[in-house]
C-alpha cells in the first residue's frame, strides 16, 4: 500500500485530515476525519473509489470516535 495524498486542514473551529491510499491491487481508499468544536459536525468516514466516484463504505458517529470531544484549532492572528 502507498499513500497517494495526505492533507491536513485547520479551520477556526476544526481540524481535519484526509488520506488517499492505494492498495497493491489498485483499490483506492479515502479516509476523512474531522474534529469540530460542535460535536455533531465531527465525523470519521472511509470511502472507496469505484464507478468514477467516491462511495462511502463506513462511518463512525462522533459519539463513538476516540478523538477528544470538542477538539478544535484556533488560529493565532
Amino acid at each position: 500500500m502507498k499513500i497517494i495524498k495526505e492533507d491536513y486542514s485547520f479551520g477556526t473551529q476544526s481540524a481535519s485530515v484526509s488520506k488517499i491510499i492505494e492498495g497493491d491491487n489498485g483499490l483506492k481508499i479515502k479516509i476523512d476525519i474531522k474534529s469540530d468544536s460542535y460535536d455533531f459536525q465531527s465525523y470519521a468516514r472511509v470511502s472507496v473509489f469505484s464507478d468514477l466516484k467516491w462511495n462511502i463504505v463506513d462511518t463512525i458517529a462522533y459519539s463513538n470516535m476516540q478523538t477528544p470531544h470538542k477538539l478544535y484549532y484556533h488560529s493565532q492572528g
